[in-house]
């Protein structure tokens, strides 16, 4: 469960530094697009050490040093780490796969993607502003705000009449 709510995390934050990546493109601002491609190929690094320290301490043995070589070497099997292939699992486990395969559709979603970098510049938006920022309608935004709050990704909060 940990592994998968870190897997989902690091997704989600590659998308939304994507979409910055995007943006500052478009508005040609050159150091936010070095800033963002710093953190991707910072996080990456981190990540596969600590992935490297995690296997060796699972297996037992020490990992091969890593390389674009090796890792195509292995190749891809089918068999392993496949959403696709629920009946191995057991029940909970098959029941927990399906959980994250339905957050990973929820958050393939461009609006959605939208909505969660606007809120990851400015946490505490009332819809109105929210759908001003991204341009879209009010109603439209409730209803992809829904779509997130019921999945777990965002929780809501009422403050008079706005939420």
């Amino acid at each position: 469960m940990i592994t998968a709510g870190l897997g989902l995390a690091g997704i989600a934050g590659v998308a939304i530094v994507g979409l910055d990546i995007r943006n500052n493109v478009d508005v040609g601002n050159w150091g936010a697009v070095a800033y963002d491609v710093g953190t991707i190929l910072g996080g990456a690094a981190v990540g596969g050490a600590a992935g490297r320290a995690v296997a060796e301490g699972v297996n037992g043995v020490p990992s091969p040093p890593w390389s674009i070589p090796s890792d195509w070497a292995q190749g891809y099997d089918p068999n392993l780490g496949s959403i696709a292939r629920l009946e191995s699992l057991s029940e909970a486990d098959a029941d927990e796969a399906r959980q994250l395969e339905g957050t990973f559709k929820m958050l393939a979603n461009a609006t959605r993607l939208r909505l969660l970098h606007a809120l990851v510049c400015k946490p505490e938006m009332c819809v109105t502003d929210l759908a001003q920022a991204i341009g879209m309608k009010p109603q439209a935004v409730s209803n992809q705000l829904q779509c997130l709050v019921e999945r777990g990704i965002l929780g809501a909060r009422r403050n008079g009449r706005t939420r």
